[in-house]
């Protein structure tokens, strides 16, 4: 249902220099830029296309404002990866390494990448599932239940009960009703309809006493 996830983080170090002299630098920003685009790579041409991938730089620090003409020792940035399958997860490390070292050979610039492992792929019980939603369709009405297309390329931790326990994750529509525009979750215009609190509680209690009611003791 969701998808395992990994963040990195990549530094770049170099002289810096004169912006008017690049060929006398070891510009850290051009090779900063060029990891980005080339991450890319990974995800058209190295990784199977029946994958669902995504590689996204969300950060990236270096220079200093006001002080355009100066290329900096120093770019840091950072990502993340989603994809499905753990196991590919290590494979798309060792593609940004081989990248990285391509580019510390065509800049004379050094890049450092560590990575961390996040939350696994979240992956709802079927029988579970399937109970979840007959009583939520009851509920709420057949014509409110959906399914979301698998995979959803988001992750959570949510996936670590399922390793101990069958589970189900569902979503919660939270629009409000006279909303013009929908904002994503981590948008700084994001809100929220309260009353669906009252929606989300009642369908946690119903599939728990439908859960209890059929559960073999």
């Amino acid at each position: 249902m969701m998808c395992a996830s990994s963040g990195f983080r990549a530094a770049f170090t170099g002289s810096g220099g004169h912006a008017s002299q690049p060929h006398q630098t070891e510009d850290t920003v051009l090779s900063a830029a060029k990891f980005i685009t080339d991450a890319q790579i990974v995800t058209s041409r190295l990784i199977n296309q029946a994958e669902p991938l995504t590689i996204t730089v969300s950060t990236i620090h270096g220079g200093e404002a006001g002080r355009a003409n100066i290329i900096p020792k120093r770019v840091d940035l950072e990502g993340t990866i989603r994809t499905p399958k753990r196991e590919t997860h290590a494979e798309i490390h060792e593609d940004l390494r081989r990248i990285i070292r391509a580019i510390e050979l065509t800049t004379g610039v050094k890049g450092e990448i560590t990575f961390r492992n996040g939350s696994d792929a979240v992956m709802n019980d079927p029988g579970l599932t399937e109970l979840f939603l007959q009583g939520a369709a009851g509920l709420l009405g057949a014509e409110n239940v959906s399914v979301t297309p698998a995979p959803y390329m988001g992750s959570d931790n949510f996936a670590r009960y399922g390793k101990f326990a069958p589970s189900v994750y569902f979503s919660l529509g939270i629009q409000k009703p006279d909303a013009e525009t929908v904002h994503g979750l981590h948008s700084p215009f994001f809100t929220a309809d309260d009353a669906a609190i009252r929606t989300g509680t009642a369908a946690l209690t119903r599939g728990a006493l439908d859960f209890l009611s059929h559960l073999e003791v």
